[in-house]
């Protein structure tokens, strides 16, 4: 088990923190990078660590709770998580690679359940760039989905890709234009991709086909969207008032 995102330890009763105040374990006082702990919260949290050292559960707890940004947990302090933190991030590069993809899975899954890579990094205690890192290499392992083929005699365009990235997800081939553009969506089949991109009143969106997208964000993880036709778009579409005349 990689981590247990349950913490189903926190449940049992003889936990040593079951019958301690809760702010046992958090020590008042702003402690931060810019912020070094003071003596007095110092002091306090190693008479939280010595009551965590008692504690049947204690390595779980520490091993499912190094992302808690405050607090003391599994016998560390916060300013001793973040610690651990940087030190996992060096470490990550000497992992075996099953581990990597484990961990990249894990990853991908978080964030695919909450859009947010904080909330990753509270769940899994990786830095956000190791947690966007390792979701990137588990993508990549995946078998990918080729395109369908032309219909027989089709005439396909070759397109002249830009060399570099530009600043949003991926270069789309649209309006007989390249632009550059932000990825919100993907269907089941990887066939479209629903683009955002810039235009004279704002932002436009549209459908582009999977060959007319040459993505260059290292990590995106678009929401799968049903690409409905036009008439079920106008069924669906809230109508607009006219203004009074």
């Amino acid at each position: 088990m990689l981590i247990d995102l349950e913490r189903r330890w926190m449940w049992r009763p003889d936990k040593a923190c079951a019958s301690e105040a809760l702010n046992t374990f958090f020590p008042t006082g702003p402690t931060g990078p810019d912020n070094p702990p003071s003596k007095p919260a110092i002091a306090a949290a190693e008479r939280a660590k010595e009551l965590c050292a008692r504690c049947p559960v204690m390595l779980e707890c520490r091993r499912d709770t190094l992302g808690e940004p405050y607090g003391v947990w599994g016998g560390r302090a916060e300013w001793e998580r973040r610690a651990r933190r940087r030190q996992v991030a060096a470490s990550v590069a000497t992992w075996p690679v099953d581990r990597r993809l484990a961990w990249g899975r894990l990853c991908h899954q978080l964030y695919a359940a909450s859009g947010r890579w904080t909330r990753v990094q509270e769940r899994t205690g990786l830095l956000i760039w190791v947690a966007q890192k390792l979701a990137a290499e588990h993508k990549r392992s995946l078998p990918r989905k080729l395109p369908p083929a032309p219909p027989e005699g089709a005439i396909t365009r070759v397109l002249d890709w830009p060399e570099n990235p530009g600043t949003k997800h991926a270069w789309v081939w649209q309006g007989g234009r390249m632009k550059d553009a932000h990825i919100r969506g993907v269907t089941p089949d990887e066939t479209y991709y629903y683009a955002s991109v810039a235009s004279g009143r704002g932002h436009s969106h549209a459908w582009v086909r999977r060959e007319h997208v040459r993505i260059y964000a290292k990590y995106i993880d678009p929401p799968l969207k049903e690409k409905l036709d036009r008439a079920e778009y106008d069924r669906i579409r809230p109508r607009r008032r006219r203004r009074a005349a």
